[in-house]
């Protein structure tokens, strides 16, 4: 039987740490203080990763999370639940529960983070205030 180098529990191990003491010395996953996404100032679409689309702020959490959120080598499978909160007009404040596979164990990892909504211009809208500045000319 498997034992951990830290307390002495007996059962499985990771690294010869019991689930408990592995997790304090490996945190699960690291998110940013900040997230951002752009939003056009002309027709309020969102540029994610598969581009400008018609999505809301909440539509684009779980991407952002996928995306810049950091999780140790050792997390398999990473769940993510939330809630949000209108804390400015640009700043939605998120506190987010992380359900981590580790090895053979199931942990859960809590944080905080904001998603930053800064101002943009998608290509369409781009192109389109281009074609009447050129007319107007």
């Amino acid at each position: 039987m498997a034992f951990c180098v830290e307390c002495g529990a007996e059962g499985s191990t990771l690294e010869g740490l019991c689930a408990d003491d592995f997790v304090e010395r490996h945190p699960l996953v690291r998110a940013p203080e900040r997230m951002s996404v752009a939003k056009c100032a002309h027709c309020g679409k969102l540029e994610l990763s598969r581009g400008w689309t018609d999505a809301t702020v909440e539509d684009a959490i779980p991407g952002l999370l996928a995306a810049q959120v950091r999780k140790d080598r050792h997390v398999t499978k990473v769940a993510y639940a939330w809630t949000s909160r209108r804390e400015h007009e640009n700043i939605v404040g998120l506190t987010v529960e992380a359900n981590c596979r580790v090895g053979e164990w199931d942990r859960v990892a809590s944080f905080r983070t904001k998603v930053r909504i800064r101002g943009g211009v998608c290509p369409t809208c781009s192109k389109r205030r281009a074609r009447q500045a050129r007319r107007t000319r």
